[in-house]
């Protein structure tokens, strides 16, 4: 198994991404303790850098962001819309 493929399921400084968020609700998603990001932002803005590192990976042109604010979803929480996916 290469360094990639074990970072995604949880070996080496990660926690398995398949998993990580098994237990968590669609409102503790929205939650944004201490002025903070919400897991919802985070959970995004990780699928955000690991499509553009597979995008390199595969030799697609890339585009890098101006600024890392680009990179994080001004969305707080998951729409409504999305519930039925969520759980």
């Amino acid at each position: 198994m290469n360094h990639l493929t074990k970072g995604l399921y949880g070996e080496n400084a990660h926690v398995s991404t398949l998993t990580i968020f098994d237990e968590l609700g669609i409102e503790q998603a929205g939650e944004v303790v201490l002025n903070q990001h919400s897991i919802w932002q985070i959970l995004n803005h990780m699928i955000y850098w690991q499509e553009y590192i597979l995008c390199l990976l595969k030799g697609e042109e890339t585009v890098p962001p101006k600024h890392a604010s680009e990179t994080w979803p001004a969305v707080v929480k998951p729409p409504a819309k999305r519930i039925g996916i969520w759980l």
